[in-house]
């Protein structure tokens, strides 16, 4: 191990400490560092150290791309370490140790808005003009409090003219169209901006206001209905965002959700008839009991 002056900060001193910023997940900065050995070192880790106690899960060591200095050389080294996503904005004063050298650093965190929601794809029966409910899955990734609102109007357009739409344009540009076009077909219109003209408008409301705390999730409750004018066997998309989330809403006929749902199955006559009382023996059973 070398021993604490083989290397040093430059310009090191408790009034200039290391400064690292960034939302919880990079806080990053850098360290102009001298190789004051004769012989060449390489600098992998650092050790952090929060006398404060105020940052949890904060791991001790951080790993680095390997910096090799030579003697008497000097070399901005980047550093960029990760603390707990829920880690409140603000000021953080801890204590940066590269071999044996320490020196004060300020981690200043920033504010950091992130929802993950679950399913990004909302399926919503084409039942024109009748309000129906829905459950999204919100998990607050960030590190402040998030208050949702209503997402109110979705703008929808005719999904089958679209698919109609891209099919034509990419059918003749392949020699051989493949088997999986549609699947092809289906990561476009995921990544392709909607084409052609708004056909009416989704209203989307959420119940109540709900406040999602830092790393907390809960259950949002949607209304959505549909536009009076729309036919019932139409299909439909729209695109809006929820905050950092963005949402699709795909409004089918109500005969393709129906689709995928288990049928109870009917019990046949002839299963009824065949069956026998608790105790009960065929008539062959008797007669073999009888010759014994």
């Amino acid at each position: 191990m070398r021993e604490a002056a083989s290397v040093r900060f430059v310009g090191a001193s408790a009034k200039e400490p290391v400064q690292l910023s960034g939302p919880p997940r990079r806080l990053a900065g850098r360290l102009l560092m001298r190789n004051q050995h004769t012989e060449t070192i390489v600098l992998r880790n650092a050790l952090l150290s929060d006398r404060s106690g105020q940052l949890l899960g904060m791991p001790a060591r951080y790993g680095f791309a390997p910096i090799v200095l030579r003697p008497a050389e000097e070399r901005l080294a980047p550093l960029v370490i990760a603390l707990d996503p829920a880690t409140a904005p603000g000021e953080y004063h801890v204590e940066l140790d590269v071999m044996g050298h320490v020196r004060p650093a300020v981690l200043n965190v920033s504010e950091s808005i992130a929802l993950r929601v679950e399913p990004k794809r909302i399926f919503v029966p084409n039942n024109p003009d009748a309000p129906q409910r829905t459950q999204l899955v919100v998990t607050n990734d960030g590190n402040v409090p998030v208050t949702l609102g209503d997402i109110g109007y979705v703008d929808l357009r005719d999904d089958v003219a679209q698919v109609r739409d891209l099919r034509g344009v990419i059918g003749p540009l392949l020699d051989k169209v493949p088997d999986d076009l549609d699947d092809l077909v289906a990561v476009l219109l995921a990544i392709v901006p909607p084409r052609g003209p708004v056909e009416g408008r989704l209203s989307v409301r959420l119940h109540g206001t709900p406040t999602i705390e830092p790393s907390k999730t809960a259950r949002v409750e949607l209304e959505i209905t549909v536009p009076a004018e729309f036919p019932v066997y139409g299909r439909y998309r729209g695109r809006a965002a929820l905050v950092t989330a963005d949402l699709e809403f795909m409004v089918v006929p109500q005969a393709l959700l129906n689709r995928g749902k288990p049928t109870p199955k009917a019990k046949s006559a002839s299963a009824s008839r065949t069956k026998r009382r608790p105790g009960a023996t065929s008539g062959k059973r008797k007669k073999e009991g009888g010759r014994k």
